[in-house]
Order: C-alpha cells, then sequence, then structure tokens
C-alpha cells in the first residue's frame, strides 16, 4: 500500500464504511436506495465496490484486490436453497465489521462481494447496461487507489 496511503488506515472509519455499506444493500433490497427500485443497479454495485475495496485496502490496509476480477462474468459459487446473493454478502460483512482483524472474515467478505458482483454482471441482459457497467469498472481500475483516496462516500470521509 505504501506510505502514502498511511494517514487513511482507521478501524473506526472502516467500521463506519462497513455499516454503510450494510445498510446500501439493506436499501437495494427494501427498495429505499437512491433510485427507489427493489434491487440492485449498476450505480449501486460500483458504489458498493468503491466502498469495500476502500474499507479493505486503504482503512485497514488489506492488499489492494486484483479489480479486473469484477470485470468478469464468471460462475459464482452456489448458493443454498431460499438463500440470496445480497444476504449471503450483508450477513459476511456483519460479521468482518465486528472483526476487523480477522483474515478468515475479511476472506469471506471479499469472496462474497466476488461472488455478488459475478452474480450481478452475469445477469445484465442489456447491452447498454452492460456497457455502463464495464466502463465504470474500468474508470475504477484506472483510477487506482489514489481515485479512492480521494471519493467521499459520506460525510465523515471529507474531514478524515
Amino acid at each position: 500500500m505504501g506510505d502514502y496511503y498511511h494517514d487513511y488506515l482507521s478501524d473506526d472509519m472502516a467500521a463506519f464504511g462497513l455499516d454503510a455499506l450494510t445498510d446500501g444493500i439493506r436499501a437495494c433490497q427494501k427498495g429505499t436506495a437512491h433510485n427507489k427500485k427493489i434491487g440492485f443497479d449498476n450505480d449501486n454495485v460500483i458504489w458498493m465496490i468503491k466502498l469495500w475495496s476502500k474499507t479493505a485496502t486503504l482503512r485497514l490496509g488489506y492488499l489492494q484486490e486484483d479489480w479486473i476480477l469484477y470485470r468478469f462474468k464468471r460462475e459464482p459459487a452456489k448458493l443454498a436453497a431460499n438463500q440470496k446473493r445480497s444476504d449471503v454478502l450483508w450477513s459476511a460483512l456483519v460479521d468482518f465489521q465486528y472483526n476487523l482483524r480477522n483474515l478468515d472474515h475479511y476472506h469471506r467478505s471479499r469472496q462474497a462481494m466476488l461472488n455478488f458482483v459475478w452474480d450481478y454482471h452475469r445477469r445484465i441482459s442489456d447491452v447498454d447496461q452492460d456497457t455502463d457497467f464495464m466502463s465504470k469498472i474500468n474508470l475504477m481500475i484506472s483510477a487506482g487507489l489514489e481515485g479512492l483516496a480521494k471519493d467521499a462516500f459520506f460525510p465523515a470521509e471529507s474531514h478524515a
């Protein structure tokens, strides 16, 4: 990560970020997110990826993920009957939020995020929506950690 980002390390801000992320998942599930629709859209998913990446990499100091993985349309891990991918992600993130230094919880959350994104991307059938999603992923990749560091996801970050 380098010394440049040392000032971004903060367990408190990481917990705040994970809390915002889990709240965002529930808002999308209930239809109370920005678009007032039940479910996830490109903007929701990109926001989730960015917030997860900023929390794990800049706030907690875990190794930077290979963001190119988010571009793939891979088959995600199978779910148990009646399980929702967003519920699995939410649960993994909540567990991680209360165990920030536990690598097992980090890896479960990371894998749950990848599976969620792969499942979302695999279900995009509209060419324009897929192009938009890929474009936003590519912009995130090109902006790198510096771009994430500049993004303020909630008011408390504008001071951190």
